[in-house]
C-alpha cells in the first residue's frame, strides 16, 4: 500500500475546553500526519463532531464522497437523501422506469433467475443503522447509482475507491450439492430457506485425510430424466472441487442418535458468482473488472486465489483501482485478497468507473443469501478510518467516516462507531491521502481524557 509513516516520541495532553489529544511527532515521510485530534464535547460517542489536525491530507474538490449508502440514508455527494424510508420492510429496490425517484438505476430484476434487492429492517449490521439491502438466491444486485450515473456522470477520473460491508450465508467458493447415500439415523437438520442448518462433520473413511466441519443448508430429492437421487446443499469447510466425494457425512448433535451419510458424487459445483462489477462506459466495451468467489480479473490481469472472507458474518469488502500506475486490488477485513496489475486498460473519457453491480450473482447457489449494508464510492484514495489497533498493518476491524471538511490540514467528521460497542480506548485514527499513503501508527482516541496528563505505552 506504500511507505509507511514512521511516527514516533509520542505523548498525550489534554486541553481544559475541550477534549484534545495531541500527538508529538518525529521523523515525517510523504504519509499525512496527525498532529492532535479535536472532540466537541465531554464524550467520545456516537455522533460526535471530531477534528482532525496534521498535515499532507491534500486538497480534496469535495470532503464527502460521491456516494455513502446507508440503504435509510443515502448520502449522494454529500447530500443526504431518505428516499427509501418510503420502502416498506421487504420491498423490492426496482429500477428507475418504475420508480423515477430510484437511488439505484439498474438493479436486478425477475427475470434470469434474478431477483430485485430487498429492504430489510430486522436487525442491521449495526446499532446505528434502521436497514440493509438483503440479496437472496442466484442473482441479487444493485447497479449503476444515480448519483454518478446518467446525467451526473463523473468524466475521466484516475482513481476509484469502493468500500462496503457484506454477509453471506454460505461461503459462496465451499457451496456444493452433493448426491448422498439415504440418510441412516434419521434426517439432517436444515433448517427454513433462509437459515442454516445444522453442522456436520465430513469424515475421510480411509483416515487419510482430516475430518472437516460443514454446514448443511438443505436436503432434497430430485427426480428427473437423470433418475432419483437425494441431495445436499451443504457449505464444507475447505472444500475443493470432488475430493469430498466417497467422505461421511455425521451428525454431532450432543445427544440422541447421529444421522450419518456417503457423500456419492457430485450434483453442482460452487460455480462463479460476482461480489461486484466495476465498468465505465455503461455498454462494457472498455473498463471491465469483476471480484468473484475464486479471482478477480481486470483489463488482462488476474488473480487467482479464493475469497478469504467467513460465511455468516459481517465483512468488510474494499477494491481500489489506480488507472495511472495500473495497480488494482481487493481486501478482506483489511487483508489483501488480491493485488494485480492490469495489463491492457481500456477507458472512456467521457465515463469514470462504476458499481456495475453490487451484492450477488452466480448460477448455481439458488439458497444463498447475501446482505449488503454501507456501501462507499469515490474517485480518489482520500478518506479517514477508525481501526482496532495501533498500527494499521495490524488493523482487523476498520470503520469509515463520512468526511464533512477535509483541507490539507483539517479533516472534521461526526463520529460513526459501525459496530465497536463503545469507543474504550482501544480505537485509532488513520488518514489517507491522494497517493493511498496512511499513518501506519494511528492516533489514538480515549474514553476519558480529563484525568492528568500522563505518557501512554502503545502495545
Amino acid at each position: 500500500m506504500g511507505p509507511l509513516s514512521g511516527l514516533k516520541d509520542r505523548a498525550w495532553h489534554v486541553c481544559s475546553c475541550t477534549l484534545v489529544l495531541t500527538l508529538m511527532t518525529g521523523v515525517v515521510n510523504a504519509a499525512p500526519t496527525i498532529n492532535s485530534v479535536q472532540v466537541e464535547g465531554d464524550d467520545i460517542q456516537q455522533g460526535v463532531k471530531i477534528t482532525v489536525m496534521g498535515s499532507g491530507f491534500g486538497e480534496k474538490d469535495q470532503a464527502a464522497p460521491k456516494l455513502y449508502d446507508k440503504t435509510d440514508l443515502v448520502y449522494e455527494n454529500g447530500v443526504p437523501n431518505d428516499h427509501y424510508t418510503s420502502y416498506a420492510n421487504g420491498a423490492d429496490i426496482v429500477r428507475d422506469n418504475v420508480d423515477p425517484d430510484a437511488l439505484w438505476t439498474k438493479s436486478s430484476e425477475y427475470n434470469w433467475d434474478g431477483v430485485p434487492p430487498r429492504i430489510e429492517r430486522s436487525t442491521a449490521r449495526t446499532e446505528h443503522l434502521s436497514a440493509y439491502y438483503s440479496m437472496p438466491g442466484i442473482k441479487s444486485y444493485l447497479g449503476w447509482p444515480r448519483a454518478i450515473s446518467g446525467a451526473n456522470t463523473v468524466r475521466g477520473a484516475r482513481h476509484f475507491y469502493i468500500s462496503w460491508w457484506m454477509r453471506v450465508k454460505a461461503h459462496p467458493q465451499n457451496y456444493y450439492q452433493h448426491v448422498i447415500s439415504p440418510p441412516e439415523g434419521g434426517m439432517f437438520e436444515t433448517g427454513a430457506p433462509e437459515d442454516v442448518g445444522e453442522e456436520v462433520l465430513v469424515i475421510d473413511t480411509t483416515g487419510k485425510k482430516p475430518d472437516k466441519t460443514a454446514r448443511l443448508l438443505h436436503y432434497e430429492v430430485i427426480e428427473d430424466a437423470d433418475g432419483r437421487r437425494e441431495v445436499v446443499h451443504i457449505d464444507i469447510d475447505d472444500a475443493k472441487k470432488t475430493e469430498d466425494l466417497g467422505r461421511l457425512i455425521q451428525t454431532i448433535r450432543p445427544s440422541g442418535d447421529q444421522v450419518t451419510a456417503t457423500i456419492l458424487d457430485q450434483e453442482k459445483s460452487y460455480g462463479s458468482n460476482k461480489f461486484i462489477r466495476v465498468w465505465d462506459n455503461p455498454g462494457g466495451e472498455n473498463l471491465r473488472i469483476s471480484w468473484t468467489n475464486d479471482e478477480m480479473s481486470g483489463m488482462g490481469g488476474r488473480s487467482y486465489t479464493d475469497w478469504i472472507g467467513v460465511s455468516g458474518k459481517w465483512t468488510h469488502m474494499e477494491v481500489w483501482g489506480n488507472l495511472d500506475t495500473r495497480q488494482l486490488v481487493a481486501l478482506v477485513d483489511n487483508e489483501v485478497n488480491h493485488d494485480i496489475q492490469m495489463i491492457d486498460v481500456k477507458e472512456d473519457p467521457n465515463f469514470s468507473a462504476n458499481i456495475g453491480l453490487i451484492g450477488f450473482d452466480g448460477k448455481v447457489q439458488y439458497l444463498q443469501q447475501t446482505d449488503v449494508s454501507e456501501i462507499y464510492l469515490d474517485y480518489t484514495f482520500q478518506r479517514i478510518m477508525i481501526g482496532d489497533a495501533p498500527n494499521w498493518s495490524e488493523v482487523k476491524h476498520a470503520e469509515i467516516q463520512l468526511p464533512t471538511e477535509w483541507t490539507p490540514t483539517n479533516i472534521s467528521f461526526n463520529l460513526d462507531q459501525g459496530s465497536f460497542e463503545k469507543v474504550t480506548g482501544s480505537l485509532f485514527v488513520y488518514v489517507f491521502d491522494k497517493g493511498n499513503l496512511v499513518n501506519e501508527t494511528g492516533f489514538k482516541l480515549c474514553l476519558d481524557c480529563k484525568a492528568k496528563p500522563s505518557p501512554v505505552e502503545f502495545n
